[in-house]
């Protein structure tokens, strides 16, 4: 049978999208395949433990974050988790936009 030798690190480089995550001044990076969404990379840094979040699931709308490192939403403040895009704040939610190759994904704890 034919055998197939693993890839080399610059293949499965090319195969991954690079992107910053920056949530309280704290800049994480993280290699996503690429289709991944801003949610899915999320979850993959839960997991490698640089971050915690929860979110809660709207069937329309996809997840809304809740929580970030602790730090909740406050209807009774006006203060909000909100997602920014290459310094552009987001026109989508995190679980509805593909990631692109050298994002910057950020989370600001903000009045709105």
């Amino acid at each position: 049978p034919p055998t197939t030798s693993p890839p080399s690190s610059t293949e499965e480089l090319a195969k991954t999208i690079h992107t910053t995550f920056i949530i309280e001044n704290r800049e994480l990076q993280i290699n996503v395949a690429p289709g991944a969404t801003a949610y899915e990379a999320m979850l993959q840094l839960k997991e490698l433990n640089q971050i915690s979040f929860s979110a809660k699931k709207f069937s329309d709308l996809g997840y809304f974050i809740e929580e970030i490192n602790g730090i909740k939403n406050s209807p009774s403040t006006g203060f909000y988790w909100t997602l920014y895009i290459n310094n552009q704040e987001a026109k989508v939610g995190a679980s509805n936009y593909t990631l692109k190759s050298n994002d910057i994904i950020t989370w600001k704890y903000e009045n709105k």
